[in-house]
């Protein structure tokens, strides 16, 4: 659960223009670019966890 909490500032504390440079300058150096894929699925994690929950919320509005 810490994963998902950490993940979740870590893409929040983000800001679009930084993720954008981050896919524009894909750097060369292997070690940071892993860092970088790491980063991306948390933030992939916190757009399924968002879009789970507003799911559960829409079902509890229509029963």
């Amino acid at each position: 659960m810490s994963f998902v909490v950490e993940s979740l500032h870590i893409a929040g504390s983000a800001t679009i223009s930084s993720f954008s440079k981050v896919l524009k300058n894909i750097p060369r150096n292997l070690c940071y670019f892993s860092a970088q894929m790491d980063y991306l699925s948390g933030v992939e994690l916190m757009i399924f966890v968002l879009l789970k929950s507003l799911k559960s919320i829409q079902n509890e509005n229509y029963t």
